[in-house]
């Protein structure tokens, strides 16, 4: 069950993260 609720999650996580790196640059 947490495997099901993590994988979703992990990805927005990724997106969200993406998204900051290309608004700031984070090396």
């Amino acid at each position: 069950m947490a495997r099901q609720q993590s994988g979703p999650f992990l990805k927005l996580v990724v997106q969200a993260y993406e998204f900051l790196a290309e608004e700031v640059p984070v090396k």
